[in-house]
């Protein structure tokens, strides 16, 4: 079953202040990560930083004000804050450390600032004596501060310089290194510079960063750097011997756009200072790669997420998310989500396949690996009036936005910015979305039936206008009443099919009929390639042409009709997946075929239509015979179709006709003759139907259906015999595995006179037969029960259950003993297959030389004997062997030596007199 995913509606979890200057302040947030031993792990704490007022670090699990720090009026945010919760080893409290880039209105220098408490977990103490705030300020620079990363060396050193240090990112490519506690500066490089050098092909010379995140080799070596040996090969010449420095080293990655809107992906190695590691070695930056992203240039700005443990990059550009894969030597698109009326605003990843992306006024949870819609969630109202804050909004956003900051894993929760507001989404996905088993793995399952024309359509000009649809709909309503043939070839060009065959009737076609093209079938290439060419609403509209709602059907008839039928549209509809109960039903709703709501197609219909039309079950084993799905109830549907078209006249209307007969005495006799001659007459009708409509039909759609039902769950396919078949319909069923049992052999010795009789075309029984037979048996005997067997099946003589079972269980007995035979019968044939292997191999070494009879009389060569019966270890006796061992080493043997050895030796199982 498919696991479901669910957006439920936004809740506040914060109130934000508002920007000192309303006109052009902004809001930035982050997630707040704790680092301890240099593992950084994700907190449920998130860090707001507002212009001109104040930087503030909200628990998301329980919402609460954890701590906050006061800004200058004057002063405005760069970049989003960064904030490290460090829990020091041997110290009770753990340091909270927040780094912000400031700017100032009055033309000051820009700076960077410190904020350093120590907190204890969970504490609600915020007094501001902890607090200690250091600054340093930045050189002055024509270009702007783009993002501030923390790095860490020594996490475990008290000294915060020591422990940290901090890498500045400029607009223009430019990356500035300082230390932890903002007291120096570490090193200093031009990104831009050494792209622009590595970058052969580069026309212009100036770059600008449009994001900027720092990873690790750990990391990346999973994803990222999975097939770039080369970089790592740079990575660990700038290193000692230490394989934890090698691994903790951290990674830049940058992307960045020309002035041709060309967007490149460059990776750096930074600076690693390692005890063992002399830092004057390797100073600043060092290039790993470049990679183009293979996308149209366009000046507007553009968004990224990075995953490099998985090796994709996430891209917004226009109002598209693009999902690109740089786990190999070039870098592919995996997925484009283009949006089909409002362009996507923001977007978080909240898995390797899952993507989280809001518009103006809706959010939707999209696959990325298989294009698909999973939930979605109407923004029309405000989100924080629909969580229960009623306050009037001043600040001009626009209603419903929301600007994605992060997704916590365990948590299950998006968190937004909403004007003014921290907003939290939650999100409920399946158990096994969190595992990190399933973290790189996304089920097909859950994209079936899911696709989504909003969200995603495959090129510009893919879907008709409203005019050319309703001129497709006209050309197919036309032929559907004229010319099923044209159909046939209008959807084959269509679906760029060679083959242009006429309407294939559901009766078998004559010998006069069979003209090769009349009747060939489209030649389906691949599954995937119809799939892609045919568009939904199309096959939807066909469906509904090609099936009819009956509102007056009993329980046995399909509350569904055919139309008409060709074979080659209704294969292509089988392989694309919309010859299924829920479709049709779906289809017919559209079209309004069915209007009550609790209508419904059942499962099954779609075979019982498919009978009515061909009672002769041509169509029926075709279907059967397709590499397509089938739902368990179309087959056993089928199955009760071959019983019912194969099983006698009931004895019901008979035995009606017997207790019916009139008291009249002189009417008995006459009575009598009647039901006879009438029963008679039934059974008469009954085999010719049956040789007419060709039991050879019968017999192979029986055969697909045992191997079909053989691959459904045992517990299923009982369930659906209890409620498709009749009781004596089961015990049919019973009695045709008993025959399928008999015919194949397994109810037989080898050494039986039928099987000696046996003709050499007839083929050996598959063990996979057995199988199949054996699991239908013990489904069909407990879909009747205990209480069928005993009580309800007892009452009908005919049926004659109790020596049927009897049968049956000497029938798996002997079924048994000849699996047992033929286990035993391959054992010994393989010991006396490798026995006359060595036994040839024996023959070939006894090359003795031959000996002239003239020169050497009284002479007689003598054949080696061989034991009839197998020895023991099943290996043959090999020749004398013709050295012999002295004081001096080996000498050759004497040929009457030879002729002794050969003489003494006797059988493994032959006897001696001993006599006294």
């Amino acid at each position: 079953m498919a696991d479901g995913a669910a957006i439920e509606a936004p809740f506040t979890l914060a109130s934000l202040p508002k920007p000192f200057d309303s006109t052009v302040g902004t809001t930035f947030a982050a997630p707040v990560f704790g680092l301890r031993a240099q593992k950084w792990r994700k907190r449920p704490e998130i860090v707001a930083s507002v212009d001109g007022d104040s930087i503030t670090i909200y628990n998301v699990r329980n919402p609460r004000l954890v701590t906050s720090y006061a800004l200058p009026p004057q002063t405005r945010l760069l970049c989003a804050p960064c904030s490290i919760y460090r829990k020091i080893t041997g110290r009770k409290a753990a340091q909270r450390v927040t780094y912000a880039v400031l700017g100032h209105t009055t033309g000051k220098k820009t700076e960077v600032v410190c904020f350093t408490e120590d907190t204890i977990a969970d504490s609600t103490d915020l007094s501001a004596d902890q607090q200690v705030k250091t600054s340093y300020q930045l050189p002055t620079s024509t270009s702007t501060v783009f993002a501030v990363h923390a790095l860490a060396s020594h996490s475990d050193n008290e000294t915060l310089g020591l422990a940290l240090d901090i890498a500045v990112t400029y607009a223009d490519g430019s990356v500035e290194c300082i230390a932890g506690d903002l007291q120096q500066k570490r090193w200093d490089a031009d990104a831009a510079q050494t792209i622009v050098m590595a970058d052969s092909d580069a026309v212009s010379s100036s770059v600008k960063v449009e994001y900027a995140t720092v990873t690790d080799v750990t990391s990346a070596k999973k994803g990222l750097l999975k097939s770039r040996e080369d970089a790592l090969a740079l990575i660990g010449g700038a290193v000692s011997l230490d394989n934890s420095t090698e691994l903790n080293m951290p990674l830049l990655a940058l992307v960045t756009v020309d002035d041709q809107n060309i967007r490149r992906f460059n990776l750096f190695s930074l600076p690693s200072r390692s005890k063992d590691l002399i830092t004057s070695a390797h100073q600043g930056l060092r290039h790993l790669f470049s990679y183009e992203l293979p996308t149209t240039p366009s000046s507007d700005k553009a968004t990224f997420s990075l995953q490099s443990s998985a090796g994709k990059l996430h891209q917004m550009l226009s109002g598209i998310i693009t999902t690109y894969d740089l786990s190999g030597t070039v870098p592919r698109v995996l997925s484009v989500l283009t949006p089909h009326t409002q362009a996507h605003q923001s977007f978080v990843r909240i898995s390797a396949a899952l993507v989280l992306a809001a518009e103006s006024t809706s959010c939707a949870i999209y696959d990325t690996k298989y294009s698909s819609l999973q939930a979605a969630l109407s923004l029309e109202s405000d989100p924080l009036e629909s969580a229960g804050d009623k306050r009037k909004r001043t600040d001009g956003a626009t209603e419903g936005s929301l600007n994605f900051v992060t997704f916590f894993t365990d948590l299950g929760l998006a968190v937004a910015i909403s004007g003014n507001a921290l907003v939290g989404l939650q999100i409920n996905l399946s158990a096994t979305a969190y595992k990190k088993s399933k973290a790189n793995t996304s089920l097909l399952i859950n994209s079936l039936g899911k696709g989504s024309k909003k969200a995603l359509v495959a090129a510009p000009n893919s879907e008709l206008s409203s005019q050319e649809w309703q001129s497709w709909k006209e050309t197919v309503d036309s032929l559907v009443d004229s010319d099923v043939a044209a159909l046939e070839r209008f959807l084959a060009a269509e679906l760029e099919l060679a083959s242009t065959p006429k309407q294939h009737k559901p009766s078998a076609p004559s010998s006069e009929e069979q003209d090769g093209e009349d009747n060939r079938m489209w030649p389906v290439r691949d599954a995937r390639f119809l799939v892609q060419k045919t568009e939904r609403r199309k096959a939807v509209y066909l469906l509904s042409k090609m099936f009819a709602w009956n509102d007056t059907t009993r329980d046995e008839q399909s509350s569904i009709s055919m139309n008409f039928f060709t074979a080659n549209i209704f294969r292509w509809l089988a392989t694309t997946g919309y010859i299924s109960a829920m479709e049709v039903e779906r289809a017919l709703r559209e079209t309004g075929a069915i209007q009550s709501t609790a209508s419904r197609v059942r499962p099954g219909d779609i075979m019982r239509a498919v009978n009515e039309l061909d009672p002769e079950m041509h169509v029926m084993h075709e279907w059967l015979s397709w590499p397509v799905y089938l739902d368990l109830e179309e087959v056993i549907v089928a199955l009760a179709s071959l019983v019912k078209s194969l099983q006698g006249p009931s004895p019901a209307a008979v035995a009606k006709l017997i207790t019916s007969k009139s008291e009249d005495a002189s009417n008995e006799l006459e009575t009598e003759i009647q039901v006879e001659s009438e029963a008679a007459e039934a059974d008469l009708e009954f085999a010719l139907s049956a040789l007419d409509n060709g039991l050879s039909v019968r017999s192979a759609s029986f055969r697909t259906v045992f191997t079909r039902l053989h691959s459904f769950p045992s517990r299923s396919i009982v369930e659906t015999l209890r409620t498709h078949l009749a009781p004596r319909e089961v015990v049919f069923f019973i009695q045709i595995l008993r025959i399928e049992l008999a015919d194949g052999g397994w109810t037989s010795r080898y050494t039986d006179v039928e099987i000696a009789n046996r003709p050499e075309d007839a083929g050996s029984p598959s063990d996979h037969s057995i199988a199949i037979i054996s699991n239908l048996l013990n489904c069909a005997i407990d879909s009747i029960g205990t209480s069928g067997w005993l009580v309800g099946l007892s009452g009908d003589p005919e049926l004659q259950t109790d020596d049927m079972l009897e049968t049956l269980g000497a029938e798996t007995s002997a079924a048994l003993e000849t699996c047992i035979e033929a286990c035993s019968f391959g054992v010994f044939l393989n010991d006396f297959e490798r026995f006359s292997n060595t036994v040839q191999a024996s023959q070939k070494q006894t090359t003795i030389k031959k000996v002239d009879p003239i020169k050497t009389p009284g002479f007689e060569e003598t054949p080696l004997a061989v034991d009839p019966v197998l020895p023991l270890g099943y290996k043959a006796q090999g020749p004398a062997s013709k050295m012999r061992m002295t004081s001096t080493g080996q000498v050759e043997k004497s040929r009457g030596l030879r002729g002794k050895e050969l003489s003494m030796r006797v059988g493994k199982y032959s006897l001696d007199r001993i006599v006294v």
